[in-house]
Formats: structure tokens, C-alpha cells, sequence
């Protein structure tokens, strides 16, 4: 692997980035590999429609999910440290906030009494940095696993603006478009929710052009790309991209994220992909939740969401883009600004 290593311009703390490349004996090049990156992709915009500007990247901060403080402490587990970190992230640039509800004492997802600890977390977070983006996990592929969705959705005080919607492998569309998918984002559209749509396999894509068929995804798609290292889905990088971006509907600006779910401790595919994401108009989620054990650290030595968050507004920074603001990511998007949002029930966005 090539090595470079650089200073954040919001961190006093040292970041490496990995990018591929072969040992070699020759000298090294005084050319920085990071800018041959940026200028190999230079004009690339993938997912949007041709000639239109490249976006600021938006970063978006996975902060739980089920990680486990014995692999990396700094997981945060209750409101309060789900909190802690949505702030910490949000100053170091993240534009949205992505918490699982868990119990302070145990790390257990509360999965069916978790609405008043999201409601208790947002408004802590809201405290310091009342524009960011905020939203719940999907549980699964069912309705009864769901319903803490919609009811902050109903909240008349703190509301839903995001959501996520998965396409599970298990999934699946009925003759009667009755399935679970379709029903949560009728659901969701019906409250004025805007939502992305995660994929794990390039069928899934075939998912979301049956939503647009009949109404459920406008001229705005909003995608998460789960990318694994293991056996899931197409190999990480350009070639697997391209597989998924040739499936958005035509008509369709695609805003989508790079993420890496449950990734390897020695593994290089979040960096690998966060920097492509970055340098061909995509937008990076990222964070310990689903990549605890970035770089094999473990124990105090392992990276914070911080950490993360500054890692992405580097690569960002480095590929020429501006890091995008939560009001601004909500313009990219086709969400409305929070405030206006609120007072519009049922405010059907771009996304939709």
C-alpha cells in the first residue's frame, strides 16, 4: 500500500490515508498520489445528469449501530453519549446523525421502547447544533419492527425529516404491491418524510424502479451503497459503482453514499471507497459504528467518529469538493430547510 501523510485542517492529530499501489524500489516521486486521484476523476460526476455541477459532499455520521464498546470504548450506548458524539460530529462536519437507540447500561438495541431515548438523544443534540439532520434505524423487514419510525415522525415537537428504507435479501415486491417496503414509504411519504434507499446487491436496484413506477421515488434518489468484504454484493469499487449506477431510472439524479458495513480491522475498502466517493461526485457515511476496528485498533488506541468525520472532510477537501452544511445537504437532497419543513405536513420533496 502507498502511504501519505497528511494534516486535517480540523484536527492537530495526524490522518493516514491508503490508497492502492505496488511496493516498489525505485525512489520515491516528490508527486502527491492523493492529487493523481483528484485529477484522474476531474469532470467525473457519476449518478447525476450530464453537465450538472459536482455537489458538496455531504458526510454523514454512523456514530452505533450494534458495535460493541468491547472492540472500540468509544462506542456511544445511551442518549447522553449518543449525544456527545452527534455534537462532537456535527462541529467536525457531518451534516447528518445516525443513532440506534441502545441502553446505557447493557449496549442492547432498544428496539421496542426506543422513542422517548431517540427524543431524549435529538434533543440534547439539538441543544448545540439545532440544523442537523437526525434520523432512527430501520429494525428489519417487517412493520412490527418499525413503528418507533413513525411515531417520531408524529412527534409535533421534534418530527422526522429523513429516513432510511432498506431493501432486505429477504424482501420482496407482492402482485399487489403490498410488501412491507412499499407500504413504510407510503407510510413515510404520506407524513412528509423524505428517505434514502439502502442496496446490498444490484438486483435491489430493480426494487427502486418499481418505486418509481408507481410514485414512491421522484426525480431526487437518495442511495446507500452498503458495500461488504466479505461475500455480499459486487467487489467494492469503481467497476462494482458503475453496476449500480447504471440501474437508477433514467430521469433520476441519484445522490448516493458510500458506506462499508461491518468492515474488516485490517481491511482498506472504507478509505479505498470513501476516496471515490468523494473524487466522483458520491457523498461518505462513515463512523465506528460499522467500522469499529478501522486499521486493526483496538481499546483506547481505536479511532473516534471524530476521527472518522475529520478522515472524510479530508478526502472531501482533497478532491476538490466543499463539505456540505446540514441546510445545504438538505438542498442536495430535495429536503426542505427544518423550520420549513416542519410547518408542512405532508410536504412532498424531490426525493420523493
Amino acid at each position: 500500500m502507498l502511504l501519505t501523510e497528511f494534516r486535517s485542517p480540523r484536527s492537530s492529530a495526524n490522518r493516514r490515508l491508503c490508497l492502492p499501489g505496488r511496493p516498489s524500489s525505485r525512489p520515491r516521486s516528490s508527486v502527491d498520489p492523493l492529487r493523481l486521484v483528484r485529477l484522474s476523476f476531474v469532470g467525473f460526476n457519476l449518478g447525476q445528469q450530464k453537465g450538472d455541477p459536482v455537489d458538496k459532499m455531504i458526510i454523514e455520521a454512523s456514530i452505533n449501530e450494534s458495535a460493541s464498546k468491547d472492540d472500540n470504548p468509544h462506542i456511544p450506548y445511551g442518549p447522553e453519549e449518543g449525544a456527545r458524539d452527534g455534537i462532537a460530529c456535527a462541529k467536525a462536519g457531518a451534516a447528518i446523525i445516525h443513532y440506534h437507540a441502545r441502553s446505557q447500561q447493557t449496549g442492547e438495541n432498544e428496539w421496542d421502547q426506543s422513542v422517548e431515548t431517540y427524543l431524549a438523544c435529538y434533543r440534547m443534540i439539538r441543544e448545540e447544533c439545532p440544523d442537523v439532520i437526525v434520523y432512527p434505524t430501520q429494525r428489519g423487514y417487517r412493520l412490527e419492527d418499525v413503528p418507533h419510525v413513525l411515531a417520531l415522525a408524529d412527534d409535533p415537537d421534534e418530527g422526522l425529516e429523513l429516513a432510511t428504507v432498506d431493501v432486505f435479501p429477504q424482501g420482496g415486491f407482492t402482485r399487489n404491491d403490498s410488501s412491507v417496503m412499499v407500504t413504510l414509504l407510503r407510510e413515510l411519504q404520506q407524513r412528509g418524510v423524505a428517505y434514502s434507499i439502502g442496496v446490498r446487491e444490484i438486483g435491489h436496484m430493480r426494487h427502486i424502479a418499481h418505486c418509481r413506477d408507481i410514485g414512491l421515488i421522484g426525480d431526487t434518489l437518495i442511495l446507500k451503497i452498503f458495500w461488504n468484504e466479505h461475500a455480499i454484493g459486487p467487489t467494492p469499487g469503481m467497476r462494482g459503482l458503475q453496476m449500480y449506477l447504471d440501474e437508477v431510472p433514467a430521469g433520476v439524479r441519484c445522490q448516493w453514499f458510500n458506506t462499508l458495513y461491518d468492515g474488516l480491522p485490517g481491511g482498506d475498502t472504507l478509505r479505498r471507497t470513501s476516496m471515490l466517493a468523494a473524487a466522483t461526485g458520491g457523498h461518505i457515511r462513515t463512523g465506528i459504528g460499522e467500522n469499529p476496528l478501522l486499521d486493526g485498533r483496538r481499546g483506547t488506541n481505536a479511532y473516534t467518529n471524530v476521527d472518522h468525520v475529520e478522515m472524510a472532510v479530508a478526502m472531501g477537501e482533497l478532491a476538490g469538493r466543499g463539505i456540505a452544511t446540514p441546510d445545504e445537504a438538505r438542498a442536495v437532497l430535495g429536503m426542505p430547510s427544518r423550520e420549513v419543513g416542519k410547518r408542512l405536513p405532508g410536504y412532498q420533496s424531490s426525493s420523493r
